[in-house]
C-alpha cells in the first residue's frame, strides 16, 4: 500500500531529543520535533512526502494514549507508528490547566519541586505503575484497530519484562492483588500475545545497543546520535517489510 502520511506518537526518542536541530540550552529538547531522526528518515525511505510527528518529550504511555485518541483525524492511507514510553511514567494537570510530566529527572528527592511530584505517585506499587502503563498501550491499540488504518509500535520497554509480574519460577501465573482486582496477572497474561503482534521486535533495544556499541549520542549527552537515527529507521523499514511480506 502506498501511504501518503507518517503519523508518529511517543516520547523524546521519537521527538529526535538533543540533535543539531532540536536542541535548546545545553540539555532541553527544541521547540519542535527533529528532522534529523529516525521519523523523517523512514519518510524518505519509504516514500512519504508527508510527516506528522506528534510525540512529546518526558511523555507517559497514558499521555500517548490521550494523544492518540485526541488526534481524531487518522485516515486509511496513514502510516502511524507509536513508540511506547517507560512504564514507570506518569503525568497530571496542574492548576492553570499545563501538563507536568512525571518521570525519572524530576523526582529527585533533593529537589525543591520534588514534593508536588512525589505525591502523586504515593501509595503506588511499582506493579500497579506497570499494570496501568499497560492499559493504556491495550487500550491505544484497541482504540486505533478500530480506525480502520495501519499501524505498528515500538516500545522502551521490552515487553518479556512483564513475564517477571506474570510468572512465578515454576511458571505459575501469580495473582498480583492491585486494587480490587486479584486477577491482574490472568489479564496481562491473556491479553499479551494479542499486542505483542503489533510490535516490530525489540528496536528501541536492538538501537541502543548499536549507539551506545558505537558511542552515537546527541548534543544533550543521552539520546540517539544521527547514526543511531539512521540505525532505528533501517530497522523499522526491515521490521515493516517483514511482516508485510508474512500478511
Amino acid at each position: 500500500m502506498e501511504y501518503k502520511r507518517l503519523i508518529t506518537f511517543g516520547d523524546s526518542w521519537t521527538y529526535g531529543h538533543g540533535l543539531p536541530d532540536c536542541i535548546s540550552g545545553e540539555k532541553n529538547p527544541g521547540e519542535y520535533p527533529s528532522e534529523l531522526g529516525w521519523v523523517n528518515i523512514l519518510a524518505r525511505k519509504l516514500d512519504i512526502e508527508k510527516v506528522i510527528n506528534l510525540s512529546r518529550p518526558g511523555a507517559s504511555n497514558r499521555f500517548i494514549l490521550h494523544r492518540v485518541v485526541d488526534f481524531n483525524n487518522f485516515k486509511k492511507d496513514d502510516l502511524i507508528i507509536i513508540q511506547f514510553s517507560h512504564f514507570s511514567r506518569d503525568f497530571y494537570f496542574t492548576k492553570d490547566d499545563n501538563v507536568e510530566f512525571l518521570g525519572s529527572w524530576n523526582l529527585d528527592p533533593s529537589s525543591t519541586v520534588a514534593p508536588e511530584h512525589w505525591k502523586h505517585y504515593v501509595d503506588r506499587t511499582e506493579q500497579e505503575y506497570i499494570t496501568r502503563s499497560y492499559e493504556h498501550i491495550l487500550a491505544t491499540i484497541n482504540f486505533l484497530k478500530l480506525q480502520d488504518v495501519t499501524f505498528h509500535c515500538i516500545s522502551t520497554e521490552p515487553f518479556n519484562s512483564l513475564n517477571t509480574y506474570v510468572y512465578d519460577s515454576n511458571k505459575k501465573i501469580i495473582p498480583m492483588n492491585i486494587g480490587q482486582s486479584k486477577y491482574t496477572s490472568l489479564f496481562i497474561h491473556n491479553t499479551l500475545r494479542d499486542i505483542k503482534k503489533y510490535f516490530l521486535g525489540e528496536v528501541f533495544w536492538e538501537t541502543s545497543e548499536y549507539g551506545l556499541k558505537n558511542k552515537d549520542y546527541a548534543l544533550d549527552g543521552s539520546h540517539w546520535g544521527i547514526k543511531t537515527n539512521l540505525f532505528c529507521a533501517e530497522k523499522i523499514q526491515y521490521y515493516l517489510e517483514k511482516k508485510w511480506l508474512i500478511e
